[in-house]
């Protein structure tokens, strides 16, 4: 069955969201590359991982792929971006 597990947590100045799942790994030469647009190992567009990297730049955070920290979830994406605190 495929699960996921999400957790998040604020800062006075930012917001990270942490996401893991536990479906195939990542192999290591792509790590990197499913964040460039049009790659794909799925057959999809290659565009929603570029997209949602691009939009949290442009809100001065990141989206990373890491390695999961909990047992049963294989990686994590974690999320990060700034808040607005007024």
């Amino acid at each position: 069955d495929k699960s996921l597990f999400v957790k998040g947590c604020f800062t006075d100045d930012f917001c990270e969201i942490r996401i893991y799942d536990n479906g195939p790994a990542v192999p290591d030469e792509n790590k990197e590359k499913i964040f460039e647009y049009g790659f794909s190992t799925t057959n999809g567009t290659g565009i929603g991982l570029f997209h949602a990297k691009s939009v949290l730049k442009e809100m001065g955070g990141d989206v990373l792929l890491e390695d999961s920290d909990l047992k049963d979830y294989v990686k994590c994406f974690s999320v990060k971006f700034k808040v607005n605190n007024q």
